[in-house]
């Protein structure tokens, strides 16, 4: 199964997100301690250079909008107020 590694700024922005990706049961794991695989998936906050574009999810705080990815750009959700 693919393994979500989120970036330091979203562990300390967003961690209520990450906590709720662990207790739906989603692998959420860490570069410190694992290796990514090729169809592991990343998640960063806004202005954050993206490790892997293509399957890189940017994760933004202002609105509400979802962008799917394509043509090798990331995805880009937000969710705030």
């Amino acid at each position: 199964m693919r393994s979500i590694f989120p970036s330091a700024a979203i562990l300390r922005q967003k961690y209520a997100l990450v906590s709720s990706l662990r207790a739906l049961g989603l692998p959420v794991a860490s570069i410190d301690d694992a290796k990514p695989a090729p169809g592991d998936v990343f998640l960063i906050a806004d202005g954050e250079v993206p490790p892997a574009p293509a399957r890189t999810v940017v994760v933004g705080g202002e609105g509400r909008f979802v962008v799917p990815s394509r043509d090798g750009n990331p995805a880009r959700i937000a969710y705030g107020p």
